[in-house]
């Protein structure tokens, strides 16, 4: 993870380490669906402003009409089975521990999809 400070100082952070309010963290992930197509990825958060999700310009055709990325949530187009977000940025405003929320959304029908993520970060 790479954090920018609110004074705009940027260095990477380990899972363990605790972020400053103002602090924006950005984030890497590929979202794959392997044996199944991908329906939809929505990110959010307790008490951190989500900042938005940015793209790989190969993988904008996997977006959806509906799609609010700058709003962490995305809709895909059918039969997209892997997508590279090149961007998860949210900034905490509060301090304290917030929890962050991945969800994908695949073909794969229940058990398995959804697929939830929770991240509990703290803030100083």
């Amino acid at each position: 993870m790479v954090r920018t400070s609110a004074a705009g100082v940027r260095d990477t952070i380990n899972l363990n380490d605790s972020l400053n309010v103002g602090d924006t963290v950005r984030l890497s992930l590929i979202v794959q669906g392997y044996y199944h197509y991908l329906t939809s990825f929505s990110a959010t958060s307790d008490t951190t402003m989500l900042v938005g999700l940015a793209w790989n310009q190969a993988d904008s055709a996997a977006l959806a009409p509906g799609s609010d990325p700058e709003h962490g949530k995305v809709i895909f187009t059918p039969n997209t089975a892997y997508v590279f977000l090149t961007s998860l940025r949210f900034t905490p405003r509060y301090s304290g521990t917030h929890r962050i929320d991945m969800i994908v959304v695949s073909s794969a029908g229940e058990p398995y999809s959804p697929q939830l993520y929770h991240y509990n970060v703290a803030v100083r």
